[in-house]
């Protein structure tokens, strides 16, 4: 019997190994592996000595969220000179807006991107296609760094359904004790300055939780934004530890929640970022509510703008169980459904692999 033919060779360059990491690049190729698709050798870069197996033509090698002085050189002084005498392909992946003037003033990354516009362009421009997780992230790029539009493609985050899948069970709006409201987010969204005027993705919030710490029970992981401080040195709202990434779905559901919550500064650079928080919520079966901004809007019509439209959406859903379960069941539909993307078959990574072949075959 013939072996199978194989659509592509591919060289796995990972510069982040938490969340982005995974989705855009170790979920994918366990799932491509699984399917017998593809050839991998995957190697975290750790600076300019990290060098490749011996390669043969046709090659693809993907670099993700390479950014820096030492990125770009890298790309100019090794991968395109692969390109010359291999014919050797490269993609550049990045899931966010990497330039330090785009970035939120509260957000502790924009220090470490100040001059990263110039890098970003040299290695976009070398590099034979830039996938891109929103339509809203390229064409940024495209505007602000002057690069062919014509590379770029739109390569969406999904959820693995062997890492994310939970049976869907009947659900009753709690009656004995305060709804469990979190937000498992990482500290980039708090403001952590000495500045206390910068407003941070959870400043329209800050009322609402002051009014309703003894109604509802707000839970942060890991830590809570510093204008929330003296909530919890009083013990009006909680702060949970978090986990490592694999395990961080069944560290969310571990913690009983009845609702999450996704604020966003309405923001250039968030309304670059990815759905993935409703993916998140769906696989988990707990409802969700968004920031009113396209990272979400798009999707979902559970969205808030400020803390009164947040308890709007808190009223609407836990009026009754039937609403409740209306809300777990929509959700669970887009995760198996939704098509609104060109070329989506619901948000489930092994629904969606023909985002990557096909990116591999035009390439090979």
């Amino acid at each position: 019997m013939l072996e199978k033919k194989k659509s592509a060779i591919v060289i796995n360059m990972q510069m982040d190994h938490y969340a982005c990491g995974y989705y855009r690049m170790m979920f994918p190729d366990m799932s491509l592996r699984a399917q017998d698709q593809v050839y991998y050798s995957s190697i975290r870069y750790d600076g300019p000595s990290t060098s490749l197996p011996k390669l043969s033509p046709n090659v693809i090698v993907k670099a993700q969220r390479f950014h820096s002085e030492q990125h770009a050189k890298y790309f100019k002084a090794y991968l395109e000179q692969l390109k010359i005498q291999f014919n050797n392909k490269v993609i550049y992946d990045i899931d966010d807006i990497l330039i330090g003037e785009d970035m939120p003033i509260h957000n502790p990354s924009r220090v470490n991107h100040t001059d990263t516009g110039k890098h970003l362009q040299t290695m976009m421009n070398s590099a034979d296609m830039i996938t891109v997780s929103t339509p809203e992230l390229g064409m940024y790029y495209h505007k602000k760094l002057q690069v062919d539009l014509v590379k770029f493609r739109v390569l969406p985050n999904f959820m693995p359904k062997w890492w994310g899948y939970t049976p869907p069970i009947e659900k009753k709006v709690p009656t004995d004790r305060r709804l469990r409201i979190g937000f498992p987010c990482s500290y980039s969204h708090f403001n952590m300055m000495d500045n206390d005027t910068v407003q941070d993705d959870f400043h329209v919030l800050s009322s609402l939780i002051r009014e309703t710490c003894d109604k509802y029970e707000w839970i942060f992981f890991g830590h809570c934004p510093k204008h929330l401080w003296d909530l919890f040195e009083q013990g009006k709202i909680t702060i949970t530890a978090g986990s490592d990434f694999l395990n961080y779905l069944n560290c969310v559901k571990s913690k009983n929640l009845d609702l999450i919550v996704a604020p966003l500064e309405d923001s250039p650079f968030n309304k670059c970022k990815s759905n993935i928080k409703l993916l998140e919520s769906a696989a988990c079966n707990i409802p969700f509510v968004g920031q009113d901004i396209i990272t979400y809007n798009k999707y979902t019509n559970s969205v808030f703008s400020d803390g009164p439209s947040l308890q709007a959406q808190i009223d609407r859903i836990f009026k009754s169980d039937k609403t409740l379960n209306e809300e777990i069941n929509k959700n669970n539909e887009f995760m198996d459904n939704d098509n609104s993307e060109d070329r989506n078959k619901g948000w489930w990574l092994e629904q969606n692999l023909h985002y990557h072949t096909d990116i591999f075959k035009r390439l090979v």
